[in-house]
């Protein structure tokens, strides 16, 4: 089977939680494959290197790993996911100057999922546009960056009110009448 590779971080419910009280609670609820961070009071991050059919299969399942392991934890993020110009001039071999001109310039490059001081982009996206130019990216890495953007979807959906949720899933004309 295939080691999918990808980071999970999470929020307890008190922001004052020490997440070193969850460090061996964790290993034996079947994250004995990550290395956990435990650097801010109210967080923790694992850092996975997980065996499984798919990436999907993965992410799931450590996100069920901590869940059951830690009753009523948030997850905040999973990644990779976003990526700015400096992460995508290293994927490219280039300085950051060419990768911004390569993003100024080829319009089939994918678009930012935010701009502002710096731009972001989903890693599945950009992996997509490589691929079509022949740079081949190794298939775990695009599967867990697929995977992750899923996730992050799926977390974020479920965070809106039922009325966003339809909206969301284009139900807007239900809705608008409510």
């Amino acid at each position: 089977m295939p080691e999918f590779n990808f980071v999970l971080k999470f929020a307890f419910d008190h922001p004052d939680t020490d997440p070193a009280d969850y460090v061996q609670v964790l290993e034996e609820s079947g994250c004995d494959d990550a290395v956990v961070g435990i650097g801010k009071l109210g967080r923790i991050a694992l850092d996975f290197g997980r065996e499984a059919a798919t990436a999907e299969e993965a992410l799931y399942s450590a996100v069920a790993d901590v869940r059951r392991a830690i009753p009523g934890i948030h997850l905040v993020e999973a990644a990779p996911d976003l990526v700015g110009l400096t992460e995508i001039a290293a994927l490219l071999g280039q300085t950051r100057q060419n990768a911004r001109r390569i993003l100024q310039t080829d319009e089939a490059f994918p678009r930012a999922v935010h701009e502002g001081t710096s731009a972001l982009f989903h890693l599945a996206d950009v992996y997509r546009w490589m691929d079509e130019r022949g740079k081949r990216v190794d298939t775990e890495s695009r599967a867990v960056a697929l995977a992750s953007q899923t996730l992050n979807t799926a977390r974020d959906i479920g965070a809106l009110s039922p009325h966003q949720a339809a909206l969301a899933q284009g139900s807007w004309l239900e809705a608008i009448a409510r």
